[in-house]
Order: C-alpha cells, then structure tokens, then sequence
C-alpha cells in the first residue's frame, strides 16, 4: 500500500491530477502516477500533498511529519505548483502517449 492509498483510499490519483493538469490522467496506471510524483516533488512535498487531499487536518499533518503550520503550507504550495509545471505535465503526457502506442 502506497502513500496516496493509505490516506485516500477511495480517490483515484488520476482524476486528482487530471483536475490539476487538464490531462485525462484517469488511463494511467495509479502507481506508474505516483512513481512520476516521487521523481519530482520532495518527501515532505509528497507526503503534505499527499494528506491534504485525503482531507488529513494541518495540525495531524504536523504531527506525522514533524513540520510547522507554515512549513506545512510552503509544501503544499510547492508541491501543486510543480504538478502543474510544464516539466511534469510533459512526463504525463509521454505516459499517456505510451499507453495509447500499447493499445494499437
């Protein structure tokens, strides 16, 4: 079980990045997604990002990863701002791009 499962158990990973990135992320494979997250965000980017969107409290958030409220907002910051950088949505798109050559 990977970190995104743990914590948001009954969201799909691909439809969270799809709403980010305007990309029908929905066709990837979930794990092949977060392997392309862990490539580009920091640990504590990850994991912040991570626990929000499964709803975790910023308090719990601090607790589990030892940071600051402010800490904690910095991260999240970063992290959604490098999900919709042009670097990481080109590494989507080649997903996606490799998953549409294997279906024909």
């Amino acid at each position: 079980m990977n970190l995104w499962e743990r914590y948001n158990p009954e969201t799909v990973l691909g439809s969270v990045l799809g709403e980010m990135t305007g990309l029908p992320m929905m066709l990837c494979p979930e794990k092949t997604l977060f392997e392309a997250l862990k490539r580009h965000l920091t640990r504590k980017e990850l994991r912040c990002w991570v626990m929000a969107r499964g709803g975790v409290d910023p308090e719990t958030i601090g607790t589990e990863t030892g940071l600051g409220a402010e800490e904690i907002d910095n991260a999240l910051r970063k992290a959604s701002k490098k999900i919709r950088q042009p670097k990481l949505r080109s590494e989507f798109q080649q997903l996606l791009g490799a998953l549409e050559a294997e279906d024909e």
